[in-house]
């Protein structure tokens, strides 16, 4: 029985000439906001929140979560040039058979290095590179930043051929990204491993005080 539901518009993506699509990830939380309000009764408890949402995107945030740039959408090919550098360093069949998802310029992996060329100073500034707009909500709701393996996968940055969920580190260092941007990925996680609880902060920025302490599913 659906006992109530809600919907929040957000501004379309903003396109840019050098084939970048961005958009202000800060509307996102601002909209599940609203819309979490919208159907919290009084009269009904809340057990769990779930949440879905657009993959392979790329969000910098900070510890608390503030974003320091907008989000690279999964759209955003600015990074053709360092996608032809990375297939002509490791090979695009190699691509292919380390993370079983290559999609060139549209991958985060390239996105990634044009980060560190480009923006340097705003990619040292992240704590955590969170990789779609269900981790970012998941870490402004619970202070964790993890990611499941569904949208992991879409990266081209997960590893196809490891034994267990694994990043593909070895890949990233080898075309040109510093040691410290594995300890910014989220950590994976699947089943009770992708349970947070609701912290005070964002229970209090809800405006919703008993949703503190409510579990969060990170879902796909």
């Amino acid at each position: 029985q659906v006992i109530a539901r809600a919907t929040e518009p957000i501004s379309s993506p903003v396109a840019l000439a050098c084939g970048g699509c961005e958009h202000n990830a800060a509307e996102w939380w601002e909209a599940a906001m609203r819309a979490v309000r919208k159907v919290t009764s009084d009269t009904h408890r809340v057990d769990l929140l779930t949440l879905s949402g657009q993959m392979q995107s790329l969000v910098l945030a900070d510890a608390d979560g503030n974003i320091l740039r907008p989000a690279l959408l999964y759209s955003d090919v600015r990074a053709s040039q360092e996608a032809a550098e990375i297939e002509q360093k490791v090979g695009a069949k190699f691509l292919v058979e380390q993370t079983a998802n290559w999609k060139g310029a549209a991958s985060l992996l390239p996105k990634l290095l044009w980060l560190q060329r480009n923006e340097r100073g705003v990619l040292d500034r992240a704590k955590h590179l969170l990789l779609g707009s269900h981790d970012f909500l998941f870490h402004k709701l619970t202070g964790r930043a993890m990611t499941d393996p569904t949208n992991a996968s879409t990266t081209g940055m997960l590893s196809a051929a490891a034994d267990k969920l694994a990043w593909c580190t070895t890949l990233l260092t080898t075309v040109g990204l510093p040691d410290t941007i594995c300890g910014k990925l989220p950590a994976l996680a699947v089943g009770d491993d992708s349970i947070a609880a609701i912290t005070e902060t964002a229970a209090t920025e809800l405006g919703i005080p008993q949703l503190s302490g409510c579990r969060v599913c990170h879902g796909a």
